[in-house]
């Protein structure tokens, strides 16, 4: 059996002031640097020990990871960052509130970006946000994302990049963000669209391990301190 395991980013300041951020860079909160510290230590006190690393191009999934790794003493392992790792993109959403968004936008436009799969947020360009990371294949920032166009190419990137280091016995951590992971994780366990859309996002900075067949299918998910022994 092979495992992964994957993470959320710790608190930011978006999630306090509940705006979206979407592919906009946010600083972690205090709370959430403490977050991401006692996370590390919780790896480190199970006796995980990984080869490398995947997280986003946003700083608080990079920063996360940076200090999940300090605590556990493994800075020098590689670290591979991906837009295809960054949050769901909300396009003209990103730096709203949700009441500002709904007063902007409607109330129905909103039930269907959070309900509706494969209904993108109404977009925005790349002058209108603050991101400047890695963009996709032809340099063209998305303007906005449905739940599948994101489910999609995080799903590329676990298949085309960790699963074959996985199935090499590498151990690997993954740092990502809350909307991004639920879909992965959903798709990933079979579930149905409506099943993923109805899903509780990861709480912060709390490690979840991925056990994996030796087919490199997922079958099943727990919370570290459910794993009763050590990757």
């Amino acid at each position: 059996m092979h495992r992964v395991v994957i993470m959320r980013h710790g608190e930011s300041r978006y999630n306090v002031l509940n705006r979206y951020a979407g592919w906009l860079d946010c600083d972690l909160t205090p709370e959430g640097v403490a977050q991401a510290r006692r996370a590390g230590q919780v790896l480190r006190e199970r006796e995980y020990s990984f080869d490398l690393a995947h997280t986003s191009m946003l700083k608080r999934a990079v920063e996360t990871l940076g200090y999940a790794l300090a605590e556990m003493g493994m800075n020098d392992i590689p670290v591979r960052r991906s837009w295809q790792l960054n949050e769901r993109h909300f396009g003209a959403l990103d730096d709203l509130t949700r009441a500002e968004a709904e007063a902007r936008f409607g109330q129905e436009t909103l039930r269907q970006c959070r309900e509706d799969f494969r209904f993108p947020p109404p977009g925005s360009t790349l002058k209108d946000t603050a991101y400047s990371g890695e963009l996709p294949p032809g340099g063209v920032m998305p303007a906005s994302e449905s739940m599948h166009d994101a489910t999609m190419r995080c799903l590329a990137y676990w298949q085309d990049v960790i699963l074959p280091e996985v199935s090499t016995g590498k151990r690997a951590l993954v740092v990502a963000h809350g909307d991004i992971l639920r879909l992965l994780t959903g798709c990933l366990l079979g579930k149905t669209e409506d099943e993923i859309i109805h899903a509780s996002v990861l709480p912060n900075a709390t490690p979840m391990v991925f056990e994996l067949g030796e087919d490199l299918r997922v079958i099943g998910h727990v919370p570290l301190n459910e794993v009763r022994d050590t990757l």
